[in-house]
């Protein structure tokens, strides 16, 4: 993935938009270890990340992002959206997706 992203002039100049697929996510597949590697990927990262999009998202993790979103910084709230897969294109730039 970096090395995609910084062979990408387009990314490096503009960012880029993860998305993530999420259905079927919950406890019996969850890892707490594979979130930190995330988070710490998506910190260090030398590109900008402009969007987070989840989609499909558990009703677990809804609750989970209800819970954690007053502690989530204005900028990232910006950032983050859960949409279902009909929803994919909505608040996209077309450059951020296919």
């Amino acid at each position: 993935l970096v090395q995609v992203l910084l062979s990408s002039e387009h990314a490096v100049e503009n960012g880029f938009c993860f998305v993530m697929d999420a259905e079927g996510i919950g406890w019996n597949n969850f890892s707490l270890d594979a979130e930190r590697i995330y988070m710490s990927l998506f910190t260090s990262l030398p590109v900008r990340l402009t969007r987070i999009v989840t989609l499909n998202p558990s009703l677990l993790m809804r609750a989970m992002m209800n819970l954690m979103w007053p502690f989530i910084g204005t900028k990232m709230r910006e950032r983050m959206v859960l949409r279902t897969s009909e929803q994919l294109g909505e608040g996209l730039h077309p450059d951020q997706h296919p």
